[in-house]
């Protein structure tokens, strides 16, 4: 893509990326530790097309190479639950019993909210330009896409904010959270970084709405 006609959407494309990363405090920029080995990065270009399907934007987004990272010094445990299918039905029966109003978010840079769990050293990605001499490596501060325990990271992440707000975590699903105010009841589904709201009550979901934008850069899907 970097050879093509399209170059220079490519490199602004990667430019805002780097620009992304430096803004979320992703990295650091260090001498690598004696002993410590670095993992690499690769670079995934997609282009995102409109509802009429021409082209919207061309997106860039960097990811570790966790295939390189060494279990025990790079990670430990790497599973991250997902709110079940069968659940979402449920919830979309529930909703239509009790004339409940449903609306989506989704989390921009989900991942990049969350610290990362072990010290992680990343070659620099090409494309960023080095000023500062050599044997210097990013230490990862945030989970990156790519790391075999970002996933993990950030499902811990909201889980803590969404218990900080009251919610209280479902037993028969792990990624369902519900908090209740007298008899007015709010319900929230997590898949990664998609959200479904559910209330009767427009002032819990604009409540759950504003606690979310205020933690993450959200986008508001409607209902």
């Amino acid at each position: 893509a970097i050879t093509s006609v399209e170059k220079k959407k490519w490199e602004k494309a990667i430019d805002n990326e780097l620009q992304s990363l430096v803004k979320n405090d992703v990295f650091e920029i260090v001498n690598l530790p004696e002993g410590r080995k670095t993992i690499g990065s690769v670079w995934v270009l997609r282009v995102k097309f409109n509802v009429a399907g021409n082209i919207d934007k061309y997106k860039a987004r960097l990811c570790a190479l966790g295939n390189t990272q060494v279990e025990g010094i790079d990670f430990e445990k790497t599973y991250s639950p997902v709110c079940r299918i069968q659940s979402i039905r449920i919830l979309m029966a529930i909703a239509v019993e009790f004339n409940m109003k449903i609306h989506q978010m989704d989390v921009d840079t989900a991942y990049l909210n969350s610290k990362i769990d072990k010290e992680i050293y990343m070659r620099f990605p090409e494309g960023f330009k080095m000023e500062h001499g050599g044997g210097k490596v990013w230490k990862l501060k945030k989970a990156l896409y790519g790391l075999k325990q970002a996933g993990r990271q950030w499902n811990l992440h909201i889980d803590q904010d969404l218990r900080k707000a009251g919610f209280n975590k479902c037993k028969a699903d792990w990624c369902i959270y519900f908090k209740k105010e007298n008899k007015r009841i709010v319900i929230v589904a997590l898949y990664v970084d998609d959200i479904i709201i559910m209330s009767e009550e427009d002032e819990l979901l604009q409540q759950t709405k504003d606690m979310l934008n205020h933690c993450y850069s959200m986008k508001d899907m409607g209902n």
